[in-house]
């Protein structure tokens, strides 16, 4: 008999993830600090448990992240994980549909989260929302920029208010950024795992202005190879984003490649004298849909649209039925109908309200179908980008 609870033992949960995610040994100190860290903040840690024993669980993590022109409440989940003697106990199927009912009734809009397998995590509802690429520059390569002496960036060992409120200003503003409290500062500058040198901010000025700021990882990886990557490269204005590249192309004498994760509406090809490289590898995260009934209200760009849709959500029996799906002067609005235009899954639905893709492609693609009169109406899409790392 299955029970979903909280987990309050984090040195068992440990365990279990260290051997799912293949966690070295001498690196599950590091995963055991950093779970013990996001149980103080408060992150949920929820588990199956059978007579007693936990044989599976993960990590619910809040986040307030942009969707379309809304700031929503997302869940992120992450280090999903079951015993290895207790797989093909269907343990993993109870403890996602028992977090969807949580995400329900806690109010979260969306969860999104990173798959090891986008088929596994179909099946519970999740779907694709994002494609970007990790670039791979030579930092030999970049162009540098003259600029005038009013601009100037240094690290910072301190995430002071106004840089907490800059980012944040900006995440609200921009793809599917997630706003960071102090908490998530604090995370992100302590959890240095034994293979990363160090991890860090580097902040951009004008006139002592916060302008732009990178956000990095210094780490050897397994062939004794120093690898820099970026995972946030946001700026404010043209001569900032130059600003930037030439702080990349200063660390040319110590490290020859630098790794970026870039929206794909970034355009990178000016600033470098060579071709550039896109790595394989990146894991694409996953969306979905919490409650229809919760995205009443939120705003979009686009025109003026009505359609009527069949879901299956097998998962969430709230959303199963038939729904009128209209945008009105910017906003959506959802309602029940009682004949269907088109049919489609939860996953294919949350991917067109996320506006990764919209009802034109699913239906191309054969995952929505027509049912009857269906004029053509459709979102507006949006070029998603989450760049929160949660695992």
């Amino acid at each position: 008999m299955f029970k979903f609870k909280e987990i309050e033992d984090i040195v068992e949960f440990s365990e279990i993830a260290s051997f799912s995610f293949s966690v070295p040994y001498e690196e599950k100190d590091s995963l055991l600090k950093e779970l013990s860290e996001l149980q103080k903040s408060g992150e949920k840690f929820f588990g199956i448990f059978e007579n007693k024993k936990l044989i599976s669980g993960l990590v619910l993590r809040d986040y307030t992240m942009k969707m379309r022109d809304n700031m929503v409440k997302m869940g992120g989940i992450a280090f999903v994980c079951s015993r290895n003697d207790s797989r093909g106990k269907r343990s993993i199927k109870f403890l996602m549909e028992r977090t969807v009912e949580y995400m329900n009734k806690n109010d979260y809009i969306v969860s999104a989260l990173y798959p090891f397998s986008l088929e596994f995590y179909r099946k519970y509802g999740w779907e694709m929302f994002q494609n970007s690429k990790i670039f791979k520059i030579s930092t030999g390569e970049i162009i540098k920029s003259k600029l005038n002496e009013d601009y100037g960036y240094e690290e910072v060992s301190v995430i002071t208010e106004d840089i907490q409120d800059f980012y944040n200003k900006y995440a609200a503003k921009n793809h599917n950024f997630c706003l960071k409290s102090r908490q998530s500062w604090d995370n992100f500058m302590m959890f240095k795992w034994n293979s990363q040198i160090n991890r860090g901010v580097i902040k951009f000025s004008h006139k002592d202005e916060i302008r732009g700021l990178i956000l990095y990882s210094y780490s050897k990886n397994d062939k004794g190879k120093s690898i820099y990557t970026i995972y946030n490269f946001i700026y404010e204005d043209i001569n900032t984003k130059k600003l930037m590249f030439n702080y990349l192309s200063s660390l040319s004498k110590q490290i020859s490649e630098v790794y970026v994760f870039l929206p794909n509406d970034f355009v990178l090809w000016p600033h470098v004298n060579e071709r550039y490289k896109t790595e394989e590898g990146l894991v694409s995260p996953m969306i979905r849909v919490i409650d229809l009934d919760k995205l009443n209200g939120l705003k979009t760009k686009g025109s003026d649209m009505n359609v009527n849709i069949e879901i299956e959500d097998k998962q969430a029996e709230w959303n199963n039925g038939i729904f009128n799906l209209k945008v009105i002067d910017g906003e959506i609005q959802i309602t029940g109908a009682e004949e269907a235009d088109i049919t489609m899954n939860i996953g294919t639905f949350s991917s067109i309200i996320s506006g990764f893709t919209n009802i034109e492609e699913m239906l191309d693609s054969g995952k929505a179908t027509i049912i009857d009169n269906y004029n053509g109406t459709d979102l507006e899409k949006y070029t998603t980008f989450l760049n929160e790392f949660f695992w």
